[in-house]
């Protein structure tokens, strides 16, 4: 198991440097595939909620590994910060695609429903967010 901080100070105590983030970037990296693969099996045996907050769990992985990978170190405490630095800092400077970015995003808000709100996910929706987990994992991974 890879043990890697995050959220520490660029630069002070305890922050990661050269190899140590190329670990973490690859520590989440597989992280995210664990997660991808959590959501599929939920989504087969029919537990709709849980695939779509790992489905949102995988992207979450490898968004902060390309993060990472571009400069974006450390990573961002929050969700919100994870999304927003996304956006500004790979999607809008054209790393990826800006659909993958809005995808991100749209992702989050569901992951919220998901865990927090009284609503159950469908097996369409949750069909629907695995498929767009597993595009934004591989389409990330050959970043």
């Amino acid at each position: 198991m890879v043990t890697l901080g995050v959220g520490r100070r660029e630069g002070g105590e305890g922050a990661l440097r050269g190899p140590d983030v190329k670990r973490f970037i690859l520590a989440y990296s597989e992280k995210a595939r664990r997660r991808l693969d959590d959501a599929e099996r939920l989504l087969r045996a029919g537990s709709f909620d849980s695939a779509v907050s790992q489905a949102y769990y995988a992207m979450f992985y490898v968004a902060t590994a390309l993060l990472a990978k571009g400069g974006g170190w450390p990573p961002p405490r929050k969700h919100a910060g994870l999304v927003s630095g996304f956006g500004l800092h790979i999607a809008r400077r054209g790393m990826v695609d800006k659909e993958l970015g809005q995808a991100l995003s749209d992702m989050e808000r569901l992951r919220r429903e998901a865990d927090y709100a009284v609503r159950a996910f469908t097996r369409g929706e949750a069909e629907k967010a695995v498929a767009t987990a597993r595009r934004f994992v591989r389409g990330l991974e050959r970043s």
